[in-house]
């Protein structure tokens, strides 16, 4: 309490200062530049600034602002920051996301129960089937006085099982809250091949809550992430048996992918382990624990060692998700707990106002894994908030949340009309409708002055990825040339914010979080245990097929804690401010230009990197201050290019304060403090 105390005295002294005059300002100076190797190479392209003058920093909202009114204490971390970072830039302001909720559902309403329609001793196919009659009756009920505001199911297990793409199929409903009253819904495999499937998919809803219970994947019959231990291997056969202690093993399965796996570190490694060369053609179930699989490539067979584990991904007919959701708006999940899906645990695209509070995506006791993916949103349109969350044992990204731009090839046809190639369709045809205005950028994500309306589109299939030749043509003229370099962006997809603060992660094989979207804040949340970077803000084109984030600016990290990140030592750093290109299955090279801008990173600590504790390339007027970089490049580093450059970075930038940030490694490491690539990097500021 004296310390809660202190905090607001020492603000409120700070206000009076501000009060009684102008503020004392913080102007940033080239300082001299640090004693470090500097190779050869050609300072990035410098888009063009009618003053390259550095404004003084201020730390305090004028007059003319919305709040804040009160100065933010950058020493002290607090419960949340939201609506109380502002710093000016040379490009701009640091706010952060502002202050947003996401509008619930008025439950004043008449409530529907679902006691008679679900039961825990029907058949999957008979819940489902009372689930389709709940919904058209909440339907029906839109035409009368006094809606259904409410379904209330009484707390039980429920098995559904599925012939279609969603299970439960939510449409057009608006203004409802469903509380599971803490069930758990099991689902069960379906008798057929199904994708893109969910066991709850939502499609132009407005106003939808989800609360209080659990989903799971029925195990039983069908396990869905394991990890096996070679027997043996049959070079001849260039097959390779794994024993499965456990789960019991069905008569048949089919391999969806997998992973080397390290027991020491309880995670994948790309060195420790079995690694499986070429392509699985085939596998067999020899008994409850036993599975024998034959690969394409020989070398697969002669490097297994007995021992060696592999942690194996089995798909089932139902690829499922717990939700799948497509232009909606304002979406909550509040409570719920999934413990394993075939898929994500949600995927969202093309929605406006989303809030995932006080859920968790776990495993089931006994099991190492919840899901193949976490929380995954794309296009989106509003708002997005992710906060007292916990996820566990996810075999991708945790969260993966991003706009997108159209960057694979873009051709002029006529003066109307573009050929946008090579561009997945799951993250792209959301963009694709008549009316959507979209803008001209160049490589490096500066205007190029043209921006028009959708008029018409069509799309051809190019049969590798899921990727399409989107044939667009707009309501004006288009520039007179067009270089295939070039990029479009959607203008009036996104205007919100998005917030991730108080979640923890943990135990992942991929990424914790990979954001491009601007105007965001994350802050709070505890990291460990990850495969790859736990924290990237990027804008990528990743593997020459995912073009992910836009023009990303104004975001703050703050007060994040990462330990044991990049066991299987990914580019480019545990925590990670960058932009350019990744090739698979990972080299990411910077961007020319500056592409990210107006970023605070500050008072976060990374411990115990295989690689690089921080990397910041291809960005300008960033802040990074207070941070703790721990116990990094516990591994030799896989770039040459990076070799000798510390365990933390900056190249291809401009304007950044480095401000009383720690590096120190308690034991040997391959590399050690900070690299500032003086080739690349312009109006670089060291402060103690």
């Amino acid at each position: 309490m004296k310390a809660k105390l202190l905090t607001v005295f020492l603000c409120l002294c700070m206000l009076a200062s501000v009060s009684c005059g102008a503020p004392d300002a913080e102007t940033t100076a080239t300082p001299e530049q640090p004693s470090v190797t500097t190779p050869t190479a050609s300072p990035p392209e410098t888009p063009e600034q009618e003053d390259e003058t550095t404004v003084p920093l201020e730390t305090t909202a004028p007059e003319t602002d919305a709040p804040p009114k009160i100065p933010f204490p950058t020493d002290h971390i607090g419960e949340n920051s939201v609506g109380l970072v502002y710093i000016k830039t040379n490009s701009g302001t640091i706010t952060g996301a502002k202050d947003v909720t996401v509008p619930r559902p008025d439950k004043s309403g008449r409530t529907l129960s679902a006691e008679g329609y679900l039961s825990p001793a029907n058949s999957g196919d008979q819940n489902l089937r009372g689930f389709a009659d709940l919904l058209a009756q909440i339907q029906s009920s839109y035409s009368t006085a006094d809606p259904y505001t409410t379904l209330s199911i009484p707390s039980g297990t429920y098995r559904i099982k599925s012939y279609k793409q969603f299970a439960i199929h939510l449409k057009e409903l608006h203004n409802l809250c469903i509380d599971g009253g803490g069930s758990l819904f099991l689902l069960e495999d379906s008798d057929r091949a199904i994708g893109s499937a969910a066991l709850f998919g939502l499609e132009y809803c407005d106003t939808v809550e989800f609360r209080n219970f659990s989903i799971d994947f029925d195990w039983e019959s069908y396990p869905l992430y394991v990890i096996g231990e070679v027997i043996s291997a049959d070079t001849e056969t260039q097959s390779v048996t794994f024993h499965i202690d456990s789960h019991k093993l069905p008569s048949q399965v089919k391999i969806g992918g997998g992973r080397s796996w390290d027991p020491s570190i309880d995670n994948r490694s790309d060195t420790v382990g079995f690694i499986p060369y070429g392509s699985v053609k085939s596998s067999e179930v020899l008994d409850e624990h036993t599975l024998r699989v034959y690969y394409s490539a020989a070398r697969s067979a002669k490097d297994a060692r007995p021992g060696q584990q592999f942690q194996f991904y089995f798909q089932p007919n139902f690829k499922a998700s717990a939700f799948r959701m497509l232009n909606n708006k304002n979406v909550t999940l509040d409570s719920i707990t999934i413990y394993s899906a075939p898929y994500e645990a949600a995927w969202n695209a093309a929605g406006d106002g989303y809030h995932i509070v006080n859920c968790k995506v776990i495993p089931a006791e006994g099991r190492l894994f919840s899901t193949y993916t976490g929380f995954e949103t794309h296009s989106v349109k509003g708002n997005v908030i992710v906060e007292n969350c916990e996820m566990m044992g996810v075999l991708d990204d945790n969260i993966h949340l991003s706009n997108h731009f159209m960057g694979g090839e873009n051709v002029k046809i006529d003066d109307y009309t573009v050929e946008m190639r090579h561009l997945q369709t799951f993250s792209f045809k959301h963009y694709f409708v008549e009316g959507t205005r979209l803008a001209l950028y160049d490589k490096n994500h500066r205007p190029l002055g043209y921006s028009s309306v959708i008029e018409s589109v069509t799309s051809l299939k190019e049969g590798v990825n899921d990727m399409a030749t989107y044939t667009v043509r707009f309501r004006d003229p288009l520039p007179q040339a067009i270089s295939p370099t070039d990029i479009f962006m959607t203008e009036d997809y996104y205007d919100g914010s998005f917030i991730i603060r108080n979640n923890r992660f943990s135990r992942g094989l991929c990424h914790a979080l990979y954001l491009g979207l601007s105007n965001g804040t994350v802050e709070n949340n505890t990291f460990d245990n990850f495969a790859y970077p736990s924290l990237i803000l990027t804008t990528v084109t990743r593997w020459e097929r995912w073009h992910i984030g836009g023009n990303v600016e104004n975001v703050v990290i703050r007060g994040n804690t990462m330990t044991r990140c990049n066991t299987a030592g990914r580019d480019p750093a545990s925590l990670a401010v960058v932009a350019g290109r990744d090739a698979q299955p990972t080299d990411f090279t910077p961007a020319d230009g500056y592409v990210i801008r107006n970023v605070l990173v500050e008072n976060n600590v990374v411990d115990g990197s295989t690689g690089s504790a921080f990397a910041l390339f291809s960005a300008e007027d960033v802040f990074v201050r207070n941070n703790t970089f721990l116990n990094s490049n516990l591994l030799p580093t896989t770039k040459p290019r990076r070799v000798g450059w510390g365990n933390a970075y900056v190249s291809n930038a401009r304007n950044i304060t480095w401000e009383n940030n720690e590096i120190h490694n308690e034991g040997h490491a391959y590399e050690n403090g900070l690299y500032v690539d003086t080739a690349t990097v312009l109006n670089f500021e060291e402060k103690e």
